[in-house]
């Protein structure tokens, strides 16, 4: 499974959301939709480099030495902010529904003033963030990005009013211009249903088998409450999984699994839980529920 962003202290979280609710109201941003993230990088007083793609020649502008690590870091570098002109650089080849979460995580660099002010004395000091700082420094920037793009409560509270359903995270992506990803992994970290979802690789076929490996296990609050970090099995199939809550692989995709009865052991127990899934080719989700969770609050 890929790892999880660093576990932030409450006092952290209650920082990084006050400082994105600040950035929010400098902006004016609540309650439109989608979250325009210009006008908040505008209130952020942050540039955004639209003219030049993140590449080996804006590497050796920001760095007095482009090493051999750098250079291999470009594969994954999708973006990059500058301190000393407050700018931002991205690869302008990411998916456009990718670039929102991206440059208000670059932003978070900057707004966040302590991150700013210690990337600046390392500036200016020629020195190295640590490991361990840097790693927590990119988890509070996921954190800030998400708060601001679904406007601190308000994704939530839209969400709270609809279905529980995959539909949901699905159309408030839309609403708030986020990537189906990180709306289906907010949806389900914040929701006070009972649910999981499971994040799967698109699939590999051995034998005529198609595999699911697993990417990430999302729980709600509730869900660990009642049954615990869960040891999810690391591949699916319909060899250890019931057949019909994984979407088919044939000549044709399935995209939609729609929502179905299954029955599963989970944390040493047999239980029915409700089951759909959808295939965005990129990932496979699929949201699980104990069949005696309410689907909707109006139902």
């Amino acid at each position: 499974m890929k790892p999880n962003d660093p576990i932030l202290s409450h006092a952290q979280l209650r920082d990084i959301r006050r400082k994105a609710d600040c950035l929010l109201r400098e902006a004016g941003a609540y309650g439109s939709f989608p979250t325009p993230v210009a006008q908040i990088m505008n209130a952020a007083k942050v540039h955004l480099d639209e003219d030049n793609s993140l590449d080996s020649n804006i590497m050796q502008r920001l760095y007095r030495k482009a090493t051999d690590a750098i250079k291999r870091a470009l594969d994954k570098v999708l973006g990059i902010f500058d301190v000393r002109a407050n700018t931002i650089y991205y690869d302008h080849s990411i998916h456009k529904a990718k670039k929102p979460f991206l440059l208000l995580h670059e932003t978070g660099h900057s707004y966040l003033d302590w991150q700013k002010d210690t990337y600046a004395f390392l500036e200016d000091g020629k020195l190295n963030l640590e490991p361990e700082i840097s790693e927590a420094f990119e988890g509070e920037a996921n954190v800030f990005a998400s708060e601001v793009l679904f406007q601190v409560d308000m994704f939530t509270t839209f969400a709270e009013d609809m279905p529980l359903a995959l539909a949901t995270p699905m159309s408030l992506a839309q609403k708030f211009g986020a990537s189906i990803y990180s709306s289906v992994r907010r949806f389900a970290t914040t929701t006070s249903r009972c649910c999981v979802i499971l994040v799967l690789e698109p699939p590999l076929v051995t034998n005529g088998v198609a595999v699911f490996s697993l990417r990430r296990s999302l729980p709600s609050k509730s869900f660990l409450l009642k049954y615990g970090d869960v040891a999810w099995q690391p591949n699916f199939s319909r060899l250890n999984f019931p057949s019909r809550a994984l979407p088919h692989i044939g000549r044709s995709i399935q995209k939609v699994v729609k929502p179905t009865e299954i029955d599963i052991t989970i944390s040493g127990a047999r239980e029915s839980f409700t089951a759909e899934a959808f295939n965005s080719t990129r990932n496979v989700f699929i949201l699980l529920y104990p069949q005696t969770q309410i689907v909707s609050p109006h139902a």
